[in-house]
């Protein structure tokens, strides 16, 4: 994975930097450890985000306000980017953008960024799912049966299972796939309709995607 690093103190960019490393991620940042937080690296060059983040990780000191050198958070944020916040994560400001706090820069960390950049966008999988399922409300579908499989039948490539006209959205770097459960009874012509209506619903959402796959998965 690509890993957005954000850090004042060198001691812990260099830790959790081997760490990350050493597992095979690629570590980039939005200013070199110790440095001032302007100008920053899409100012003076090329910004990290710009080609694509998996995960983003910023180390703090627990209960500290928001740094300058944190702005690289919001441009994460703003590009639906899952949020690591390390180090001492007490206190931090980023309440619900966080989708994960782990202490320490080590070992931990590296298996919290492995697992949040496996597993499915929670917020864009709601918008996908709300897309999918007015779709096959306005299909008449909503009530569709699905006698073979009812209820929860369909194993997804993150290892859950789907209700009937839900999605799961999954990111790399700046490509996506969107994965939506369609019951066997309905129509291939109306799978791909929820489907499209679905995919529709993420490319607004992240107009500067450079790829978003859409897959209705179906029981058998």
């Amino acid at each position: 994975m690509r890993v957005l690093l954000l850090a004042d103190d060198e001691e812990r960019f260099a830790a959790a930097f081997e760490a990350l490393s050493r597992a095979g991620h690629e570590v980039v940042s939005c200013h070199e450890p110790g440095s001032d937080a302007w100008p920053c690296a899409g100012i003076e060059g090329q910004c990290p985000v710009d080609d694509g983040i998996d995960v983003t990780v910023t180390l703090r000191h627990g209960g500290e306000p928001r740094r300058a050198t944190e702005d690289g958070v919001a441009c994460a944020v703003r590009h639906r980017i899952p949020l690591v916040v390390a180090g001492d994560p007490t206190g931090h400001p980023f309440g619900r953008w966080a989708a994960a706090e782990v202490a320490g820069a080590g070992t931990k960390l590296v298996e919290t960024v492995e697992a949040v950049g496996a597993a499915p966008s929670s917020e864009l999988s709601a918008l996908a799912t709300a897309a999918a399922r007015t779709a096959a409300r306005q299909l008449g579908l909503e009530g569709a049966p699905d006698p073979h499989h009812p209820g929860r039948d369909v194993t997804t490539p993150s290892g859950d299972h789907l209700e009937p006209f839900e999605a799961e959205v999954f990111r790399q770097r700046r490509n996506f796939r969107v994965v939506v459960r369609v019951p066997t009874s309905v129509s291939e012509q109306h799978a791909t309709a929820v489907a499209e209506r679905a995919w529709s619903a993420v490319r607004q959402a992240l107009p500067d995607a450079a790829t978003i796959d859409v897959t209705a998965v179906r029981a058998t």
